[in-house]
Formats: structure tokens, sequence, C-alpha cells
């Protein structure tokens, strides 16, 4: 029972550690998956065909995350916050939340949301300093379809 134990351990401390070079500010369990991949089913992902978003998708639990960076979208890291600026070309539903380098649970000031009309673009949103945050995602809600990203540093 003990190697199946060791062995378990060693392949996630493995996994987690397979995306850690997009966000070094993260630690390699918080990196998010960088490269396509299939789905469980073992079917390729899809392309995302979304105004905004780039790479291969995969869906699970009517989710879809969007391999890769949001077009048009970044973010840069100071002493007094973070600063994401979010470009998509609406309408939609729009949050950003920031991940915790150190898997705890993130305070209510990690997570903003907005609606985008159709016309209005861009947002630029101001988060506090947070001890431990990490990277932002953008979670995009355009009719039925809800897409995650995460926008390139800065």
């Amino acid at each position: 029972m003990r190697p199946l134990t060791i062995m378990t351990v060693a392949a996630l401390a493995l996994t987690s550690a397979c995306g850690s070079n997009a966000h070094p500010a993260a630690s390699a369990a918080a990196a998010p998956a960088k490269s396509p991949k299939a789905d469980s089913a073992g079917l390729p992902a899809n392309n995302a065909n979304v105004p905004g978003f780039s790479g291969p998708v995969a869906s699970s639990a009517g989710v879809t995350h969007a391999f890769g960076v949001c077009l048009h979208s970044w973010y840069t890291t100071a002493s007094s916050g973070t600063r994401v600026h979010v470009q998509y070309p609406g309408p939609a539903n729009i949050s950003v939340d920031l991940s915790m380098a150190d898997q705890s649970e993130p305070p209510p000031e990690a997570h903003q949301q907005f609606t985008v009309t159709k016309g209005q673009q861009v947002k630029d949103l101001k988060f506090p300093e947070i001890p431990h945050a990490g990277y932002p995602q953008v979670t995009v809600t355009s009719g039925q379809k809800t897409l995650i990203c995460d926008p390139a540093e800065h």
C-alpha cells in the first residue's frame, strides 16, 4: 500500500508542476494548464469560436476553458495591487478572479464582475494588494457560452 501512496503523490506533484512556467509568481500547483488537451472522453478539443479568445477549448460541467490567453487582455502587478485590463467585444457578463498562490481561500476583494454591453469593449479593473494573490482568470458568459481564459502578464 505504501508504494502506491508514494507513486500517487509523486504523480500528482509532477502533474501540478506542468504549467508553472506561465505564471512565475504563482506556485506550481496553482498554475493552470497551458497546453491544449483532449477532454475526458478522449476526443480532441475544439477551437474557440468566440471573439476575444484563442486556442483549443475543452468543456467540463458546462464551462469551457480556453487554453491560451484572452486576446487583448492583460494584467500587471505592483506593490499597490493588481491591475487587469479586459477587452471583449460584448455583450457579455464578465467576472475576474485572482488566484491564490498558496491555495488558500480568496478574500471577497479578489473577485470583480461587470457587464459589457454591445459596443463597450474595454474595462480596467484595480484589485487592492492581497497577500498571496497570483494571476487573474477571466470568465466570460455570452448567451449560452461560458469561457474561462487567462490574460497575459504585461
